[in-house]
């Protein structure tokens, strides 16, 4: 942010290993109240896994800016570019690329944007040789928990104030796993997204007093997930795996919905984080019939299904 704040166009590459953050400081800055208010709407984000060539990422870009992709879409970028201050937050940039390759694609890349004004933001995987680029590196070593809650609090912040909920915070973090658990940390004590609060409260007056450790949570977590039938399908996978599942294997096994189950699970404190692996905690699964009696009554609030299927008791 402090790079961005300087007079002029910056170009910035965040430079860390797999999984550990890159794809969230990019959302972070992105939705930072400086640079939200600077660049508005002209902050595009550029997906850039995949693309070898500086043909492939400026059609990309081009679809981004809603733009025509097309052979000649290199003028039509710099014309549009050009007209106001952007910033452009590229992720992945070189990404299965040798160093050579993918110092010409940030070379292009960066000698567009940099004729037209527009500032970039990159993130890379150690290896890529920049020096020719003039690109400020920000090295990620190792984010701890608080830097990493911090930015996904004013992702939260950044995405509340323009449509209040989560279904638009999920779309932005794309199922991202190292966010989930600082995710349900933030709309538990985000005032802006209290969904949460309502929902236990709404479980515990349900209850009507037949509590046991572990039931208003649940509760709470099956309403948020949208029904007992959908949670029950991500606890069952969760319960198949006591080791724990994970998490770059998340979105090929979770099912329909299963990220927001997961992250009612997460906030509900019904699973934790077990370095690389979700889990569900401890003792778990001894409750569910319990729960399942006490829920019995009220199928209507959350849907006409109260069984956890495949479920060991």
């Amino acid at each position: 942010v402090s790079f961005l704040d300087r007079d002029g166009p910056a170009m910035v590459l965040v430079d860390g290993g797999a999984g550990i953050g890159k794809t969230s400081v990019l959302e972070a800055v992105a939705h930072e109240p400086a640079i939200a208010a600077r660049f508005g709407l002209r902050r595009c984000f550029l997906p850039l896994d995949g693309v070898s060539s500086a043909c492939e990422a400026f059609t990309r870009l081009a679809e981004v800016l809603d733009l025509e992709p097309n052979l000649f879409c290199e003028a039509d970028i710099r014309t549009e570019l050009s007209r106001a201050p952007a910033l452009i937050l590229a992720d992945d940039l070189g990404r299965g690329l040798d160093a050579v390759d993918a110092r010409a694609l940030a070379e292009a890349i960066v000698g567009l944007l940099r004729d037209t004004g527009a500032s970039l933001i990159a993130t890379t995987e150690p290896g890529m040789v920049v020096a020719e680029c003039d690109m400020r590196p920000v090295p990620l070593d190792g984010l701890d928990e608080g830097s990493l809650r911090s930015m996904l609090f004013a992702t939260a912040r950044g995405i509340a104030a323009i449509d209040d909920g989560l279904s638009p915070l999920l779309a932005e973090l794309r199922g991202n796993p190292l966010a989930l658990r600082l995710l349900a940390s933030a709309c538990r004590n985000d005032a802006s997204l209290s969904d949460v609060g309502d929902a236990w409260e709404r479980a515990a007056q349900r209850l009507n007093g037949n509590d046991c450790p572990g039931m208003t949570a649940l509760a709470a977590a099956i309403e948020r997930a949208g029904g007992i039938e959908r949670l029950g399908a991500t606890l069952s996978l969760l319960a198949s795996t006591p080791e724990g599942l994970p998490l770059e294997h998340l979105e090929e096994r979770l099912p329909a919905g299963g990220f927001l189950a997961v992250i009612s699970l997460l906030d509900a404190d019904l699973a934790d984080l077990n370095g690389p692996r979700i889990r569900l905690i401890p003792g778990i699964a001894a409750i569910l019939p319990t729960v399942q009696a006490a829920l019995a009554g009220h199928a209507a609030m959350f849907g006409n299904r109260t069984e956890l299927a495949g479920v060991p008791n």
